[in-house]
């Protein structure tokens, strides 16, 4: 039949290391402990897991400035497609321009821009309303705006 195990048994195992340290920081240590009432053991234990796990403040702070300099990058990349996108559309625009000679032919080609002009705001209206959108269709998968910065910086992804 077992027994409840003793205290010093129900301890988690540990091996007891000695490793050398500078001597302000052993006394830093040794009065933080004491300010917060806890053994020097469990201040270096807590400090080496948090620096071996990668929790500590500044690599988390160094995570998220990486995802927003990623999500940055990304913005550029298609602000710089809609302007190219934008610039090309101008150039063809003007390319098939005809000209207009005569106050009559003036007439009939301001009211056929308007027209035109309409059914642009008509299109672009019904196309801001559906998810069909023109970056969608250029650029692979921009949802995930990591990849697509990394792609645009010609960089891997790193989690």
């Amino acid at each position: 039949m077992k027994t409840d195990p003793s205290p010093k048994q129900a301890k988690k195992k540990r091996k007891k290391i000695h490793p050398y340290v500078p001597v302000d920081l052993a006394a830093a240590i040794k009065k933080y402990a004491a300010a917060k009432r806890v053994t020097e053991s469990s201040v270096v234990i807590a400090a080496v897991d948090q620096y071996l796990s990668g929790t500590g403040d500044a690599t988390l702070v160094l995570k998220r400035l990486n995802r927003l300099q990623n999500r940055m990058v990304a913005m550029e990349t298609l602000a710089t497609l809609q302007s190219e996108a934008f610039a090309l559309y101008l150039e063809f625009f003007f390319a098939h321009l005809p000209v207009v000679h005569g106050d009559d032919a003036k007439a009939a080609a301001k009211q056929a821009a308007g027209t035109r002009f309409a059914g642009f705001v008509q299109m672009l209206a019904e196309r801001m309303a559906s998810a069909n959108r023109f970056a969608s269709e250029v650029l692979p998968d921009i949802s995930n705006t990591d990849e697509l910065a990394a792609a645009a910086s010609g960089t891997a992804v790193t989690s």
